[in-house]
């Protein structure tokens, strides 16, 4: 019994283009996902000098990763609260808000297209 496989080195040729395409898809959506959620978190941030607004920050590590930061040290007392002070959440927040967005353009992205 032979088997011959046709179109073999068409269709790899295809799945080359597709890998790299769907990374640099990938790459832009996670950009845009942390640009946004950065954006949507200075929104929903409390301000008195602004100072916390101005500290946050989305960070691309690596080509498929990345953070939204905030480097102001009282940063976790505005969004969990403290003894004193009730809770202004804007990180969580707006990490939730981008959540659904950014799994359907992820998905969108990693199609596969001929």
């Amino acid at each position: 019994m032979t088997v011959k496989l046709e179109g073999a080195e068409s269709f790899l040729g295809k799945l080359r283009v597709y890998a790299t395409g769907a990374s640099k898809r990938v790459q832009q959506t996670v950009a845009a996902s942390l640009l946004q959620i950065e954006s949507d978190a200075k929104d929903l941030a409390p301000v008195d000098t602004g100072l916390l607004r101005g500290s946050i920050h989305a960070n691309l590590s690596g080509r498929l990763a990345g953070s939204v930061t905030v480097s102001v040290n009282y940063a976790k007392w505005v969004e969990f609260g403290n003894g004193r002070n009730k809770p202004q959440p804007f990180l969580y927040p707006a990490y939730h808000k981008n959540k659904a967005a950014f799994l359907a353009n992820l998905k969108e992205a990693l199609k596969f297209r001929f």
